[in-house]
């Protein structure tokens, strides 16, 4: 089985924390904000298993080739595979 490395952005860091103070501060439930956190967060570690299972999506860049989609609930994680190392660049609510 290959070992993939996983490397988190600072964006997709912070987009993270926004998902997070939002559900908490917003929504005021800190402990589904936790939750929802945990489980973005827990999915992200199992990309390093069969990472390419996620479908590839066209963001119209030329770059973008090998750009891949992971749904967590309500949020989309944005990750690319490149050799060893995904890649996580985004997490949105889709």
């Amino acid at each position: 089985m290959k070992i993939f490395q996983i490397y988190v952005t600072d964006q997709a860091l912070n987009d993270m924390k926004q998902i997070y103070d939002y559900i908490s501060f917003y929504l005021e439930s800190p402990q589904v904000a936790l939750k929802q956190y945990n489980r973005i967060a827990k999915a992200i570690e199992r990309l390093n298993f069969m990472p390419n299972r996620n479908k590839v999506i066209n963001l119209g860049l030329e770059r973008s080739v090998n750009i891949r989609q992971m749904i967590v609930d309500n949020y989309s994680i944005i990750y690319n595979i490149k050799d060893d190392v995904i890649t996580v660049l985004r997490d949105y609510k889709k």
